[in-house]
């Protein structure tokens, strides 16, 4: 129990530190700090600081790429049994449920939320390269699905659109942190002045995960289906 402690203590404090001053910024002295345990303790455990780092993006993604490939299996196996080709709203919904559901799951997946923004955004790395080589077999298998669900739509087009939706759900996750999106925080601080300016105005409400989840799924599918 010592031993799984320690590891999840300097998982979380490596999870955080990575997220907030990026891979590269955060040295193993820190992380040790943060987690209350001595330098050797990264050595012990993980090996190295890119071994630490893979542990804690499989940490995340192992379970929730395994969610999601059981959607996605059970969607393409009952488009199956009906003779149909799979929904891409289904599809989507496997993708996209699985990842803005987690987001609530823990004190920590903010944290790793922050982290895959970073992951996504940078142009290359080491914490790009080790999130895709978790991501691969789960894109893989997406990739196919939408490939039987849209047999006429080029491959290159079929990619780009589905590079699109990864982009929207990126900016899903690392924009609603429960304070708002970034354009209803904005209108917030010009009430007034939009209030003259428009009759009949009212305040966005806030936007729960069912709505967020809806939505993201109705956008996308009609990208991917334009």
């Amino acid at each position: 129990m010592n031993r799984v402690g320690t590891q999840k203590k300097i998982l979380d404090a490596a999870e955080l530190l990575f997220s907030e001053s990026g891979y590269y910024s955060t040295s193993l002295r820190e992380i040790t700090a943060k987690a209350g345990v001595n330098v050797a303790a990264v050595n012990y455990h993980f090996g190295s600081k890119e071994a630490l780092l893979d542990n804690v993006l499989e940490r995340r993604l192992a379970p929730l790429n395994k969610l999601r490939l059981q959607m996605l299996d059970a969607v393409c196996a009952e488009a199956k049994d009906r003779g149909r080709r799979p929904s891409v709203k289904a599809l989507m919904h496997a993708f996209i449920a699985p990842t803005i559901g987690f987001r609530d799951s823990d004190a920590g997946s903010k944290n790793f939320v922050a982290l895959v923004g970073r992951a996504i955004s940078e142009p290359s790395g080491t914490v790009q390269r080790s999130f895709f080589k978790f991501m691969e077999p789960f894109i893989t298998v997406m990739i196919d699905s939408l490939h039987e669900a849209l047999p006429d739509l080029p491959a290159e087009l079929l990619l780009l659109r589905f590079h699109f939706s990864v982009g929207t759900l990126v900016h899903i996750l690392r924009a609603n942190n429960g304070a708002g999106l970034p354009e209803q925080r904005c209108m917030a601080g010009d009430r007034a002045k939009h209030k003259e300016r428009k009759k009949g105005y009212e305040e966005p409400k806030a936007i729960t995960t069912a709505t967020l989840v809806d939505e993201a799924v109705n956008f996308v599918t009609a990208g991917m289906e334009a």
